[in-house]
């Protein structure tokens, strides 16, 4: 079962390594974090930097990874466990899920090296109070971005049946039509 991204069979380029949802940095514990650069727009601890994932603060092709664990939920209950526990963020609806994640997914291009790879969390199937983004909405991310491998799993929430989804992108190198 993967708990942190050292568990992922994939293997990660040398360089900056970007986490644009970074959170509670929970994918990371115990691993080395020096050239993981860790933003999130919400929460902001010692050596994260304040920003959205449609407007990064960094030069063109700085980065040579992403790992990407973007919110999952839509419209939360009141009735969630995770609402309870105040954390995890949601977005209004599925439009604005699709709307964050195409732009995320241009400005992440923008950011990475050519030949980069994204490891991009998601779930899928999930039956909580919560209403969740799935594997549908990864079709947001394939302008800019190749799938190349996924991995599912049982969620690691006792109290969700949905899976976590990994999935594995590489930069897709836009050649510019001249005419």
């Amino acid at each position: 079962m993967v708990k942190r991204l050292s568990d992922l069979p994939w293997t990660i380029p040398p360089g900056l390594i970007l986490d644009p949802y970074a959170g509670r940095k929970l994918w990371w514990k115990g691993l080395d974090t020096a050239n993981v650069v860790f933003v999130d727009r919400h929460v902001v601890s010692p050596g994260m930097i304040k920003a959205s994932v449609v407007n990064l603060p960094f030069h063109n092709e700085q980065f040579a990874a992403v790992f990407a664990d973007p919110p999952h939920f839509i419209r939360r209950s009141p009735f969630s466990p995770t609402c309870r526990l105040g954390h995890f963020g949601a977005y209004p609806n599925r439009t604005a899920v699709h709307v964050e994640w195409t732009l995320a997914a241009a400005e992440l291009h923008r950011v990475t090296k050519p030949k980069a790879i994204m490891v991009w969390k998601s779930i899928d199937g999930a039956k909580t109070h919560d209403q969740c983004v799935n594997d549908d909405d990864l079709v947001c991310l394939t302008d800019w971005w190749s799938l190349m491998d996924k991995i599912k799993q049982p969620s690691r929430v006792p109290w969700s049946s949905a899976q976590t989804v990994f999935t594995l992108w590489s930069r897709r190198d836009l050649v510019k039509n001249e005419t």
